[in-house]
């Protein structure tokens, strides 16, 4: 098992890995110290998520609701059962479900600004990545590029929710830019903010370009490079530290 089998690895779930995962564990400290923040980050979200549930409570939940939902009139229905729906999902949460729910059903948006947390590391990574490298990890999620989008300093293939991501940081002058490309899927452009995280999911080349940073100001430079690496019309040279 290599590096990037192992960060795979414990991206899917740190806490399950097979004897290959736990060999290289042993060998690469990188690696190991890794897996230590994955597990911490998993305590974490343990712990926020540990709340007691009475006994019984998501049943007599779907029961009062659905009672009273019986007794009004059909148009108003929907809304009480939908109500209900949502307080045992919470229930859900509560029992321990919480991150697994939370990867499977969250925007992506949300997922990205988490993956963040989940691999802190990367941002502070300034190793100039091969161009061949940055290719081979677009082309093995089935999204070639033509060229590399400038000084790439960080590169993984990451799980995000549902889908594989290329996870990349750009370093630049205003700071670190993580730059997550999801392929096969077309999410209309937006900006969004969460907790001092700027970000942008705008659609490039049949997939979909999530960036995020402490500030916009380096966006539209960056995604111009990362269409001309597709093969687009803008070509503009990032810069690098």
């Amino acid at each position: 098992m290599n590096c990037l089998e192992f960060r795979r690895a414990i991206g899917t779930d740190p806490r399950s890995l097979d004897e290959a995962a736990d060999i290289h564990r042993s060998q690469c400290s990188r690696c190991g110290d890794a897996l230590q923040r994955a597990l911490a980050f998993e305590r974490t979200l343990g712990a926020a998520f540990a709340v007691p549930v009475p006994q019984g409570l998501a049943d007599r939940v779907l029961l009062a609701q659905t009672t009273a939902a019986l007794h009004e009139p059909a148009r108003r229905r929907w809304p009480a059962l939908a109500l209900a729906a949502t307080i045992v999902l919470s229930v859900a949460l509560g029992a321990g479900f919480g991150w697994r729910w939370f990867s499977l059903n969250a925007p992506l948006a949300d997922l990205a600004i988490a993956h963040l947390a989940h691999e802190p590391f990367a941002l502070s990574s300034r190793a100039l990545v091969a161009e061949a490298e940055v290719r081979g990890q677009f082309a093995a999620l089935g999204a070639p590029l033509q060229h590399a989008p400038g000084a790439v300093h960080y590169l993984m293939n990451c799980p995000l929710g549902r889908h594989r991501v290329v996870h990349m940081v750009l370093q630049r002058e205003s700071g670190p830019v993580t730059a997550l490309y999801v392929p096969r899927l077309h999410e209309a452009r937006r900006e969004f903010g969460r907790d001092g995280v700027r970000g942008r999911e705008q659609p490039l080349a049949g997939g979909t370009l999530i960036l995020l940073a402490t500030s916009d100001r380096e966006f539209d430079a960056v995604a111009a490079q990362f269409r001309g690496a597709f093969g687009g019309s803008d070509s503009g040279a990032l810069g690098t530290l």
